[in-house]
């Protein structure tokens, strides 16, 4: 029994040892990578946090991106996209508050909350509408709202495969244990013990050209630095609410709506293709496709899309 004992109080002090190892590697790797990768885009201050906005392009037309939960780059992910429309619109990508290289922030995550933020980070960077608003995923619920709410900023909503009220309804929420566990393991650095065979697989966006290798580096720094973040858990349960708030209003009929949606989006979460279409069809402008991919749509399908929204926007928006 002795020896029992002795042997698993050696594993246990080897294993927190191994952990504080980590943590030093980890948040040493934090700090010069930092320097090494500022931010892309202007950073603005909202209730004393910097939030960050990247803008590029001169253009009349402003598309505005709204990433997805979990998007950990979101100027980065949206790369594909806003490069090839930045030579004909203004093109933004707001980072929420825990994604990219804004801060982090205790403010709830109320449909409200995450709007105005919104809202403010294009005043401050004086870009006024309307906006044509590029959203994928849990960002469709505030590009709806949006419109719902301040109509005469929005002319356009391009959805990526969006969620839609009805569509909250279908998702799995995992456990706060699982979640929590999540954001542990990242904060401790687990996730750079990642073989790069794992990290391919895990962003499949690395796979392809559209970052070069710089980028790719900053991609991977923001992702250790963001990963499940305190933020990005926080809306998570949230997500119900806003559904319900969302719901509560008049749909937006009168913008012009696109909706890109995935197969394997439908094929993993039953019913969200009619949950998206059902809602779309409210619409007097509208028009959707499916897509052969994943629910990154944006990745390997970023020339048809690009291609459609500048169709879309002709036909529909007055020059």
């Amino acid at each position: 029994m002795n020896i029992l004992l002795q042997t698993l109080i050696i594993l246990v002090f080897l294993l927190l040892m191994s952990v504080v190892v980590l943590v030093v590697v980890h948040k040493r790797a934090l700090h010069k990578e930092s320097t090494l990768y500022p931010a892309l885009g202007k950073l603005v201050e909202i209730d004393n946090k910097r939030f960050h906005v990247f803008v590029k392009g001169n253009n009349k037309k402003t598309i505005v991106f709204l990433a997805g939960h979990g998007t950990s780059s979101p100027t980065l992910d949206f790369k594909p996209l806003w490069s090839r429309l930045v030579s004909d619109f203004t093109i933004v990508v707001i980072e929420r508050p825990g994604y990219g290289w804004s801060d982090s922030s205790a403010s709830d995550k109320s449909i409200d909350t995450l709007l105005e933020h919104s809202r403010q980070c294009l005043s401050m960077c004086n870009i006024s509408g309307p906006y044509t608003l590029v959203a994928h995923s849990m960002s469709g619920l505030e590009a709806l709202y949006w419109a719902q709410k301040y109509p005469l900023e929005v002319n356009a909503i391009i959805g990526l495969d969006p969620c839609v009220p009805d569509a909250v309804q279908l998702l799995p929420i995992p456990s706060t244990f699982k979640l929590r566990m999540m954001y542990w393991m990242a904060m401790i650095g687990v996730p750079r013990l990642m073989p790069k065979s794992q990290i391919k697989t895990t962003f499949p966006l690395l796979n392809l050209s559209e970052l070069d290798e710089t980028e790719q580096q900053q991609y991977m720094h923001i992702f250790h630095r963001n990963g499940f973040s305190k933020d990005m858990l926080k809306e998570v349960y949230s997500l119900h609410a806003n559904a319900t708030v969302v719901n509560n209003y008049d749909i937006p009929a009168f913008v012009p709506a696109y909706f890109f949606m995935s197969n394997e989006q439908n094929n993993n979460i039953l019913g969200w293709e009619n949950a998206m279409t059902s809602y779309l069809s409210n619409f007097n402008t509208k028009h959707f496709v499916k897509l052969d991919t994943h629910h990154y749509v944006h990745y390997i399908h970023a020339d048809f899309i690009c291609s459609e929204i500048k169709r879309f926007m002709h036909e529909n928006l007055p020059m």
